[in-house]
């Protein structure tokens, strides 16, 4: 069938009202066989007459996206090209062209090409979320900052407005801008904010931590006295932070090694809630346990267990540190006496608390930089300066970027 006589069936296709979904196809069809010239001079002349409208109304969106791309082939239609993404550690997906929305096209058709643009925008957005979930798990697994920053910056978010559109046309058309700004790079540094968090041992921002302390002495007159404090916090990602165990053992002067491996001091109370045990070797070498009024302390070595029972003297606190960014509130108990007539003093305690961390003070001027991405300038770090030559305040900027004189590369 020549030119003429497939434009003259697309208008007659076309003409009757309505045109049914089948007639829609077949205009398209035959549309599409066209040379670009015929196909750009009938698609035009479909627009002017009203047809066009008519011919969207009724194809599914497959085939509408089909025949708006070949009116751009034919140049009948004109887009604006896409932009490819930078090269980085993990490519983010190129921007798509769009469709030109330019106002001297009818309004219905104004209305089919904002769609398929939309369309496109859409499917973008989607890739690039895929690609801010596979950017954060690579955040996730790096074992140190060095890694971290290994990774590279991230791709320019979408922020995608229809071309050829002016602010009039809201009326029209509703939304101008097809994706939102800055799309997931919240989420981005956010994870790296965290990962940053992990690598210090801290809480992350805007997380909570559960921490508990317990803290036991006993002392025998001026000879000996064995006592440890032990806590932990458990963080709201179910990290182990802040791990302490500090074991402390003192031997007086009065009594040698090797008395007190000779006559190891035992002594209890008929209630069976006090009582002390404890040996010292001739290396120095400290075991025991000693109990009073029920609180428990038991030392072997470098390991120091504590128990105590019930509330003793229960005490509640609140805290707020500007500073660091923290706040919460504590439980804590502490009890004290004496016994065996005062040669035995002891002690205990016990604290509990939740803290919610916000942004430290110190990060402000680390986040209120005017670098571009995630990762702003290091240049100690890029020229392999020693740890050691690093000025007070510029090691503390990096130990709030993670690093520290053992992870800091090359020379400490």
């Amino acid at each position: 069938m020549s030119s003429d006589g497939a434009g003259q069936q697309i208008l007659e296709l076309l003409s009757g009202a309505p045109v049914s979904p089948d007639q829609a196809q077949l205009a398209a069809d035959l549309l599409g066989s066209l040379g670009a010239a015929d196909f750009a001079r009938t698609f035009k002349r479909l627009c002017a007459q009203g047809h066009a409208e008519r011919l969207f109304e009724s194809l599914p969106p497959e085939a509408t996206a089909r025949l708006l791309e070949a009116a751009v082939r034919s140049g009948a239609l004109e887009e604006a090209p896409g932009r490819a993404a930078p090269e980085h550690s993990l490519k983010a997906p190129d921007q798509p062209a769009l469709i030109r929305n330019e106002r001297e096209l009818p309004n219905a058709l104004r209305k089919v090409i904002h769609a398929e643009n939309q369309r496109r925008a859409d499917a973008y957005t989607k890739e690039y979320d895929r690609y801010v979930d596979a950017y954060c798990e690579q955040v996730k697994s790096t074992r140190n900052p060095l890694q971290l920053r290994g990774l590279g910056d991230v791709s320019s978010p979408p922020s995608l407005i229809e071309p050829g559109t002016r602010e009039a046309d809201r009326e029209l058309l509703g939304n101008l801008g097809l994706t939102g700004s800055n799309r997931g790079l919240e989420r981005i540094r956010r994870t790296v904010s965290d990962q940053i968090s992990a690598f210090r041992g801290q809480i992350r921002a805007g997380g909570y931590g559960l921490s508990i302390d317990l803290s036991g002495k006993a002392t025998i007159g001026k000879v000996f006295s064995v006592g440890n404090s032990i806590g932990a916090t458990v963080t709201d990602d179910a990290r182990i932070v802040d791990a302490k165990a500090k074991p402390k053992v003192g031997v007086g002067a009065s009594m040698s090694h090797g008395e007190a491996t000779e006559q190891p001091g035992v002594t209890k109370s008929k209630d069976g809630k006090t009582g002390v045990a404890l040996d010292v070797d001739a290396k120095g070498n400290v075991s025991g346990r000693a109990t009073v009024m029920g609180i428990g302390l038991a030392q072997s070595g470098s390991k120091t267990s504590f128990v105590a029972p019930g509330p003793l003297g229960l005490s509640v606190e609140t805290f707020v540190d500007a500073e660091k960014g923290q706040y919460g509130a504590s439980l804590g108990y502490e009890k004290k006496g004496k016994a065996f007539g005062g040669q035995v003093e002891w002690a205990g305690s016990a604290k509990v608390s939740l803290t919610a961390q916000g942004v430290p003070r110190e990060y402000y001027q680390d986040i209120g930089g005017t670098q571009a991405g995630v990762f702003g300038p290091m240049p100690e770090l890029d020229q392999g300066a020693a740890w050691s030559s690093l000025t007070k305040d510029r090691q503390a900027w990096y130990e709030r970027q993670g690093f520290s004189a053992k992870n800091w590369p090359g020379r400490p």
